[in-house]
């Protein structure tokens, strides 16, 4: 009991010391994070106007369904056809 008596202090001492410690690693973790985080913010002035926000996606756009499409034009006679297949016309080309 005496030796109890006369170590309390350095105990004392110690768990001072380990809490120090304990403090310090979770404030130096808090700083990471928060500059992990100012990776990803972007600061700007406000301006009045349009809010605008855009995307550029990466891939492809493909139908779920593909259908053929024949119409029967037996009643026309084609003499001369001026474009070719995939080519982009106005009206009245």
């Amino acid at each position: 009991m005496k030796n109890w008596k006369k170590h309390w202090k350095t105990l004392l001492g110690i768990l001072a010391a380990i809490a120090v410690v304990a403090i310090g690693l979770l404030v130096l973790r808090h700083q990471k994070t928060l500059s992990e985080a100012d990776d990803f913010t972007q600061v700007v002035s406000v301006q009045r106007g349009d809010l605008v926000a855009s995307i550029t996606p990466t891939g492809a756009v493909t139908a779920r369904q593909r259908i053929v499409l024949r119409f029967d034009v037996i009643k026309a006679e084609l003499i001369e056809l001026l474009v070719k297949a995939g080519q982009k016309v106005k009206e009245g080309d």
